[in-house]
């Protein structure tokens, strides 16, 4: 899968401005240059894996999000996350838990 650096580049800029971080203030977060921010927030530079491990961080975007524009974590793992969400719950709170859910699904495919 090819990757778009300008893309790339977007969407950091696009979280950063969301969390109302400066281009220096990234930067220095990440322990780059504000220059080569700039340079990787406008596709001029590809930007390196460690950094994106880091901007990944201070920006709290998986990789996937960052490289694909989408997060690609395995429905698998959403399943294994909720089986231990439940796994405490009485029978009241674990219904709760599926009847919030389920609301909360039906609300999302009703607004898609």
């Amino acid at each position: 899968m090819q990757i778009n650096y300008c893309e790339v580049g977007r969407r950091i800029k696009k979280k950063r401005l969301e969390r109302q971080f400066s281009q220096e203030r990234l930067a220095e977060l990440t322990e780059i240059s504000p220059q080569y921010l700039g340079a990787i927030e406008n596709g001029r530079k590809a930007v390196s894996l460690n950094v994106i491990c880091k901007i990944s961080e201070v920006l709290e975007l998986t990789i996937d999000e960052i490289l694909y524009g989408r997060n690609r974590i395995p429905i698998d793992q959403y399943c294994a996350d909720l089986e231990l969400l439940l796994v405490g719950c009485t029978k009241k709170e674990a219904r709760i838990v599926y009847d919030v859910s389920n609301a909360l699904l039906e609300s999302i495919r009703e607004n898609e």
